[in-house]
């Protein structure tokens, strides 16, 4: 799995435009999209003219989207727009209970096939 929390590319500049683009990949990512079809889909919900240019620069840190576009982000994230702000740790241990729960459905639709032989 691609970790959803890398710095951006830039490395530089203030930790809020930091975690702008980390939410902005993170929302991406989430989204399953590379920047062509996220800047599309942004365009869709926002209504702004979004590339993937600035899809890129955003991620890289080198500018910031409106607030508009970071609320349809996590809209097409199908998310709240406050996970894609959340820290790391908190991040992992949702990831930790997001594949358990994958395990246990897994574990219970072999159960209830199981139980339709008898």
């Amino acid at each position: 799995m691609t970790p959803l929390v890398d710095m951006p590319a830039g490395g530089g500049g203030s930790p809020r435009r930091v975690r702008v683009a980390i939410a902005m990949r993170r929302a991406r990512r989430l989204a399953g999209a590379g920047a062509a079809e996220f800047a599309k889909r942004l365009r869709i919900e926002s209504g702004e003219p979004v590339t993937p240019h600035k899809v890129r620069a955003w991620e890289d840190g080198v500018s910031t989207p409106s607030a508009e576009v970071l609320l349809a982000a996590a809209d097409v994230a199908g998310v709240e727009l406050e996970l894609l702000f959340c820290r790391r740790q908190l991040l992992r241990r949702l990831e930790a209970v997001e594949h358990q729960l994958e395990r246990q459905s897994r574990m219970l639709h072999g159960l209830s096939r199981y139980g339709d032989r008898g």
